[in-house]
């Protein structure tokens, strides 16, 4: 809890292959995304600990909000709740290359952030602009840009106002 009415929930995430049903396959790409991490075998895959594809690498993260989540919506009561996550909650979020879906997010973190009452949800990774109300959430990510990147800087978006 920020201020009075404001509570800032982080929730912690990773990509989940399910995010795109309709493709069991990975495209070359995606299949050595983040390979520099190496994860160990009770959550990645033991044959293979920089396969950063694994489901249980985005299942142990779930978990871990699981258990900081309980209480749901009720005990928010009164509250506007801003929640953030690195990876998209929901594909409709991402309109970038195709051969990258698989690796940009995870359909159970809308499922949490829908769970405790978010209105505003901010997440990362895909590197593009949204700003986009979907069933009573807003969702954003606002690219500030980095040295080098050949993105422009942008000023800071204005999230919310709190009396």
């Amino acid at each position: 809890l920020i201020r009075p009415k404001l509570a800032v929930v982080p929730l912690f995430s990773w990509y989940k292959g399910s995010f795109i049903p309709s493709r069991t396959w990975y495209h070359d790409q995606e299949s050595t995304f983040d390979g520099a991490c190496r994860w160990p075998p009770s959550i990645g895959n033991p044959d293979d600990p920089r396969n950063s594809n694994a489901d249980g690498i985005a299942d142990f993260f779930l978990e871990l909000n699981e258990r900081r989540l309980k209480g749901g919506p009720e005990s928010r009561a009164g509250l506007q709740v801003v929640t953030f996550s690195h990876f998209l909650p929901r594909l409709e979020l991402y309109g970038g290359w195709n051969a990258l879906q698989k690796v940009m997010g995870c359909w159970e973190l809308d499922q949490q952030l829908r769970s405790i009452g978010a209105s505003f949800h901010v997440f990362g990774h895909s590197h593009i602009f949204v700003d986009r109300t979907i069933e009573g959430v807003r969702y954003l990510q606002h690219c500030l840009g980095y040295p080098g990147s050949g993105w422009q800087p942008n000023e800071p978006k204005e999230l919310c106002c709190i009396d």
